[in-house]
């Protein structure tokens, strides 16, 4: 059976041509916009993966990140308020045995104007979460940590992802 190619072609083009149609798009790195592109991070709050992501992810979406010496050429400062990880216990499966956990990392953030005479608040406060949920047994005890350390990245990563996404859609 031959095929016809011109026949693939058109169908390819109406595919694609309906899905830019509908508003669909890949989702690429997202560009955080020029008014607030040159940031000031502050925190007082113990991040270990939360604050790495956060650098890297920022950097990657075209923002500048200014340190306190340099805080008179920052547009915004981006302040994380509190940061919390919590595990639960959801089910055991028996005697002095776990079963299913749920870990949660809660983020929360506001945006301010640099600017100490104004002293105003541009964004927030945010509160992000992300959760994942893991399951385990006496047999994995050992592993049960790396597991957590795990699952703690990847959701600092995903607070990160989440807390671009929001700076990206701020406008004045």
């Amino acid at each position: 059976m031959k095929i016809n190619h011109p026949f693939l072609l058109i169908t390819a083009f109406l595919f694609s041509l309906l899905l830019t149609a509908c508003g669909f798009h890949l989702r690429g790195l997202e560009k955080i916009p020029n008014n607030i592109s040159h940031i000031n991070l502050q925190t007082n709050i113990p991040a270990p993966y939360l604050w790495p992501a956060l650098q890297e992810d920022l950097r990657n979406n075209g923002a500048i990140l200014l340190s306190q010496d340099n805080l008179s050429q920052a547009q915004a400062i981006l302040l994380i308020q509190s940061f919390s990880n919590s595990n639960q216990l959801l089910s055991s499966t028996g005697v002095a045995e776990a079963g299913l956990y749920q870990i949660t990392s809660t983020v929360t953030f506001v945006l301010l104007n640099p600017d100490q005479n104004k002293n105003k608040i541009l964004l927030g406060p945010i509160t992000l979460s992300a959760e994942r949920q893991y399951s385990s047994n006496a047999m994995q005890v050992l592993s049960n940590q790396s597991i957590q350390t795990r699952l703690s990245k990847d959701m600092a990563h995903d607070l990160a992802n989440q807390i671009i996404h929001r700076l990206a859609t701020y406008h004045e």
